[in-house]
């Protein structure tokens, strides 16, 4: 089916210069996720940053590739569930990164287990947040990857930090 355009909102407002002029800028999330319900949900955190967003949402990691290969889309965050039906999200933020060595990628998932999350950290992704959080904390923790924090959501921090400290 290929991947869908959506989410659109009216243009963000950017500072271009220091005399304060303003200008327009749509930026652009590509979102991995097959389930309609969390596109959804994710969309509406989406929209919680602002205006001048374009969301390109994929249910296969594969139309995922494809628009990573492509020269003349450029993406500004990618979010990606990594229980994809074709394939492991963390094959996408490979791809991804290998694409745009500096593309802010999260993890939006239900998968919580130990070696997933680490596969996705190592593979590239720079922030990890839960699909139980609420829309608001997606949001937030949306606003922080782009500012270039890490976020992860507090039951995988946890998890983290016990491997960090558990000896070899």
């Amino acid at each position: 089916m290929g991947c869908q355009t959506g989410g659109r909102e009216s243009s963000l407002k950017r500072m271009s210069s220091p005399a304060s002029t303003l200008k327009t800028r749509t930026r652009r999330v590509l979102l991995v996720e097959d389930n309609p319900l969390f596109q959804t949900l994710v969309l509406g955190a989406v929209r919680k940053l602002g205006r001048g967003w374009e969301v390109l949402a994929c249910k296969r990691g594969r139309e995922a590739l494809e628009l990573l290969r492509d020269k003349e889309a450029s993406f500004d965050l990618a979010l990606v569930d990594l229980g994809l039906p074709d394939m492991s999200g963390v094959e996408v933020i490979s791809a991804a990164r290998e694409s745009d060595p500096d593309l802010p990628i999260m993890v939006i998932s239900v998968i919580s287990a130990e070696a997933s999350v680490l596969a996705a950290i190592r593979a590239g992704a720079r922030g990890y947040i839960l699909k139980s959080d609420s829309e608001s904390a997606m949001a937030e923790a949306i606003g922080q990857v782009l500012e270039g924090n890490y976020p992860i959501s507090p039951a995988l921090a946890r998890t983290l930090f016990r491997l960090a400290g558990s000896p070899a």
